[in-house]
């Protein structure tokens, strides 16, 4: 075989045995591997990942850039010039409305879409399947192969802000989970097409100790072979094709909603700056939807723009970053889905995404939602993103890593957190849907005596928590239970009001109430609430749109958040700085996706806050008395119990309760190997209920110390530990009842 047919073989084969002959073929011809990168020791630049599904998300992210440079390269360099991001880049070189795939039409993403493929194929096990990406962006002649996309942490990019791409590094860290090694093919729009091959190759370990990563050369400087592209029929553009790639979370169907290419990408590439498609190529899979056309993705923010009905409440809010960078502006979109489990939903474990121009830099699991928010009926619906976009560099450089597989944990990232707290807990919407679902799940349980459990509650407490106050009600974090803003106007804060007529682009912006000047506390979080004709979520989906509100004296209010519009209202929580007594104008201006301003004011004057609460003068500490609830297996569901469930707390700033699940397997053996009457039945429910739940109170007490630990593996603790509760109560129980316990030992053993 030539090394011309060695090269064709090469850039057709689609699996690993096919590889393995070509490369012979070329090796026999005098082809050489080359270190990856130029460097002999480059193992641990392309092990700096440690996620195969984010690693493989850099190859679309480059796939994407590639289109956005080539229309770049056809634009005037004076228009290149004034990009400053890719999304304006999508705007200006694509026409796509505000930079937003919510904004763009079905046959436009199409068309879109079309120019980036990602395809799942077959690979030795399903749990190892061949990955590739293809694009028609400006290719790579073969020449700069070796400087470009065989380079590790190169710099083509750091000079193109108008590109996702800045370091150079995140492709080359699918190398490390592509056990098959990875095809190569790239050609410009007048060259030849080259092709090569990466391996990962074993050292001996006795002088090495790790590996290495090499690349299919024609000569020892590291060119690698090239091809006739119109002979072998290669379009401009670049294919990247990972053999036997560690994909085993995402194995499913690559259109099912969730384990699949399609939840991997559609929640790490949020809101990309293009479209893209899936194809699903394996053979026993290809024909399992419906469609056999490539998927379209567009990203979980816009599935979520166009939900209509399946959404509950939906809101952004803006604040300032203000860590010295007085430009640096964070948004937080935030959805609330009708129904748990709606496959809309990017990742339940996992609701909250930090984003920059799309693509998902870090996450938060759920205990964000319960324990710091304290939304927990929520936990399966809140879907949030905050939004890195408006950032200044010299920020995203605090917060942003080098391999954007997470977030770096300074004190920027912890700053970042309070604030998007801050944002969520002024939106009274929040906790009413959490308290709605609350009510719906307590019409379904069977409620206990209260008055005796609290009796029982009260007496554990002052046993094992000397001085404490089971009847005070502070929160978990030491923070007042009260909302953290106060209204400066008088109005409704019921999230609820009748909503005002809208229009697609807003004719007028007004500071609701009635109540001049307003009267602004000194030091305290206040609302300003707005009106408009603005039509929902308007400065969300149009990014041209502004709504600021400026102070006379300019530094008499410290704004806060600014909250996008619902239902024709907004609201600007300001906190007043000036002395008390100052007497000041508050300016509202709202610029539409048009660049027309509507103004409305308002006077206000400062004054002195309210007294606070008086401490509690006796010493003893402040903890909050749980409601506690039998849960048979009606109530199952909404809870997510089943029969090995032993317990769930909730806790929010209007309820604090222990779910415990009366069906339980250990509870239900005991009770069904004894021949008692039912009074002595209701007597041993009653004693493993309020034990129980006294365990899960401490468990869930002591929570907060365990923030470091993964959410997912702290579950796993916890449902072991309350079994393990489960059982040793039943034991205690059996013992005082003079039960055998041979009847408890379980059924499997």
């Amino acid at each position: 075989m030539s090394d011309t047919e060695g090269l064709a073989a090469l850039l057709a084969a689609s699996r690993v045995n096919e590889v393995r002959s070509a490369v012979r073929a070329l090796t026999d011809c005098g082809y050489v591997w080359a270190p990856l990168g130029g460097r002999e020791a480059n193992f641990g630049l392309v092990n700096i990942g440690s996620d195969p599904g984010l690693a493989f998300v850099e190859r679309v992210t480059n796939a994407l850039d590639a289109v956005l440079e080539l229309e770049a390269s056809n634009a005037p360099p004076a228009v290149v010039a004034e990009l400053e991001s890719p999304r304006e880049a999508a705007r200006v070189l694509f026409g796509v409305t505000e930079g937003r795939m919510a904004q763009l039409g079905d046959e436009r993403a199409a068309a879109l879409a079309a120019r980036v493929v990602v395809a799942i194929s077959d690979g030795s096990r399903a749990d190892r399947p061949t990955l590739e990406v293809r694009d028609d962006g400006i290719g790579i002649a073969p020449p700069a192969m070796p400087q470009t996309i065989l380079n590790l942490a190169g710099s083509n990019k750091i000079d193109k802000p108008y590109l996702a791409g800045a370091y150079g590094q995140g492709g080359s860290t699918t190398f490390a989970f592509a056990s098959g090694g990875s095809v190569i093919a790239s050609a410009s729009a007048d060259s030849d097409v080259g092709v090569t091959f990466v391996r990962y190759r074993a050292l001996d370990p006795r002088r090495n100790k790790n590996g290495r990563y090499e690349y299919l050369a024609r000569t020892k400087g590291g060119a690698v072979g090239a091809l006739d592209a119109r002979r072998v029929g290669f379009a401009r553009g670049t294919l990247v094709r990972h053999f036997d790639y560690e994909l085993t979370e995402y194995t499913a169907h690559a259109y099912d909603p969730t384990a699949s290419m399609s939840s991997l990408l559609g929640a790490a590439l949020f809101d990309p700056i293009l479209p893209f498609s899936i194809a699903e190529r394996r053979r026993g899979l290809a024909r399992l939807f419906d469609a056999d056309e490539p998927r379209i993705e567009r990203g979980r923010f816009a599935a979520l723009a166009r939900a209509g009905p399946a959404l509950e409440h939906r809101q952004s809010i803006s604040f300032p970053f203000g860590r010295g960078h007085t430009s640096d502006v964070v948004s937080v979109h935030y959805w609330v889905l009708a129904a748990d489990g709606d496959p809309l939903h990017p990742d339940p474990q996992h609701p909250v995404v930090i984003t920059n121009y799309g693509q998902t830099h870090g996450t938060l699991d759920r205990r964000f939602i319960v324990d710091v928010l304290r939304l927990p009926f929520l936990k399966e619906a809140l879907v949030v993103q905050v939004e890195l976009d408006a950032l200044s560099a010299a920020t995203k450089r605090e917060l942003i890593s080098t391999t954007r597989d997470r977030l770096k944990r300074g004190g920027a990232y912890g700053t970042l957190l309070d604030a998007a707290r801050d944002a969520l807990l002024d939106d009274p919407a929040l906790q009413a849907a959490n308290t709605a679902r609350r009510r719906r799940l307590l019409e379904r349980q069977s409620a206990t005596d209260q008055k005796r459990l609290r009796r029982r509650f009260m007496e554990l407490l002052e046993k094992f928590h000397p001085g404490a106050d089971p009847g005070a009600a502070a929160s978990r974090n030491g923070k007042s239970e009260s909302a953290t803003a106060s209204l400066s106007d008088g109005g409704d804060s019921a999230p609820d009001v009748e909503p005002l007529a809208t229009q697609a682009h807003p004719t007028f912006v007004r500071i609701a109430g009635h109540v001049r000047p307003l009267q602004l506390s000194r030091g305290r979080n206040a609302l300003i609430r707005l009106e408009s004709d603005a039509p929902d979520a308007y400065c969300a989906l149009h990014a041209q749109a502004r709504l600021v509100l400026v102070a006379d004296p300019l530094a008499s209010l410290e704004v806060l958040r600014v909250s996008d519009f619902r239902g024709g209202r907004a609201r600007v929580t300001v906190r007043p700085v000036a002395e008390i007594g100052t007497l000041g104008t508050a300016a509202i201006r709202l610029t539409d996706a048009e660049g027309t301003v509507h103004v409305d004011a308002a006077e206000f004057t400062i004054v002195e806050p309210p007294p606070p609460t008086p401490a509690e003068a006796d010493g003893r500490k402040g903890m909050r008395l749980p409601q506690v609830y039998e849960v048979y297996r009606s109530g199952w569901e909404r809870l997510g119990f089943d029969e090995t469930s032993v317990s769930s707390v909730t806790e929010s700033r209007d309820d604090y309760s222990i779910w415990i699940n009366m069906e339980n397997r250990h509870l239900h053996r005991l009770l069904s190997s004894v021949d008692y009457q039912e009074h002595g039945l209701v007597r041993m429910r009653a004693s493993y209920l309020v034990q129980v739940a006294f365990y899960a109170f401490l468990m869930h007490d002591a929570s907060p110390n365990f923030v470091q630990i993964d959410g997912a593996e702290l579950d796993a603790y916890q449902r072991a530990e309350l079994d393990r509760v489960a059982r040793t109560v039943i034991t205690s129980i059996a013992s005082v009842e003079r039960i055998d316990s041979a009847a408890l030992v379980d059924a499997e053993n």
